[in-house]
């Protein structure tokens, strides 16, 4: 199957919502329900607009997933991140999406991630500019908005440093713009609970999480979703391996990028130390680092066989974690 998406460039793009409805079937049919309670702000009001029902949330979900996946493949693309062009990444993305039975539904790191894409995109863009203010201030504006849909993904401001370090001369003016972009929509959310009366509202019960932390040790995580971690982990520290060991031929441009997805995958496994329950879902920015790495490995392995048996495996722990995986906050 993965050779499939390796090599077909019009059938592909069709068959990966389709794959994507097929694991998401059981979120249409049964759909779980994420708790709303000291929501951040964004989120409360996207969970208002897509509706009181259920599946209403998991059509608006499922439909931004897609859109995150094929951007995400569109970046690595535009951008020759990978050697070759296919759709193995937004396959990867929303597989990863799709790894357990509480993912399937509207939660806040759905649209945070659409964020981060953006941000992503706009610190790409400053690469070989020698002055841009613009895109800089848009990063950190995006990623402000990823947190006010999840508030642990202000974590991923340090992209923005990485990005003005590796990718940049030094010009204070864009550090300066990029603190700016960050600060512009909590300035804009202050004012108003200010307004409302209800700044206290916003500090105590949505970013400070007054509940108690619920952080599960891996020894009681159900077996399905160890057998999973480990084949995840598996893939990763190979795939990494594997770029790396190849990255002295690549360009310049992607070696610099490769630092940005390396300080990605680091913060990502912060902001699920910070996440107020210990979830599958808070694991859901890890996707975006292990989709690149893990596609890079896909479409650099030469032997079908070994491609497709890699895939079939992935592709085993993930059916077998989502049918053990029955309760929305087993872990």
């Amino acid at each position: 199957m993965i050779t499939f998406f390796k090599n077909n460039k019009i059938l592909a793009p069709l068959l990966v919502p389709i794959i994507g409805l097929f694991f998401w079937w059981q979120g249409f049919k049964d759909p779980p329900i994420i708790p709303v309670k000291n929501a951040m702000p964004l989120f409360e009001l996207l969970s208002y607009i897509s509706g009181f029902s259920l599946l209403s949330k998991s059509i608006v979900a499922y439909t931004l997933l897609v859109v995150c996946a094929f951007y995400f493949n569109y970046l690595v693309d535009a951008f020759g991140l990978l050697k070759r062009k296919s759709f193995v990444p937004a396959l990867i993305f929303l597989l990863l999406m799709s790894s357990g039975k509480s993912m399937l539904s509207l939660q806040p790191s759905i649209p945070a991630i659409f964020c981060l894409l953006i941000a992503l995109h706009k610190l790409m863009l400053t690469y070989r500019k020698e002055i841009d203010l613009s895109h800089f201030f848009d990063a950190s504006f995006f990623i402000a908005l990823a947190s006010l849909f999840y508030f642990p993904s202000f974590m991923f401001f340090p992209l923005v440093w990485v990005a003005l370090i590796v990718i940049r001369p030094f010009v204070w003016r864009e550090w300066v713009v990029a603190f700016l972009g960050f600060a512009l929509p909590y300035i804009f959310v202050f004012v108003y609970y200010f307004y409302l009366g209800k700044v206290n509202v916003l500090l105590q019960d949505k970013i400070f999480f007054p509940e108690d932390f619920e952080f599960v040790l891996p020894y009681k995580w159900p077996y399905s979703f160890l057998v999973y971690t480990v084949i995840l982990a598996t893939y990763l520290v190979i795939a990494v391996a594997f770029f790396f060991a190849k990255l002295p031929v690549n360009t310049i441009f992607t070696r610099n990028l490769s630092v940005i997805f390396v300080w990605f995958l680091i913060l990502s496994f912060l902001v699920y130390l910070l996440a107020p329950y210990s979830t599958i879902n808070y694991l859901s920015f890890i996707s975006i680092p292990i989709s690149y790495y893990v596609s890079n490995l896909f479409l650099e392995t030469k032997k079908t066989w070994v491609n497709e048996f890699l895939f079939f495996v992935f592709l085993a722990g993930l059916v077998i974690n989502l049918l053990e995986y029955d309760l929305i906050y087993s872990f």
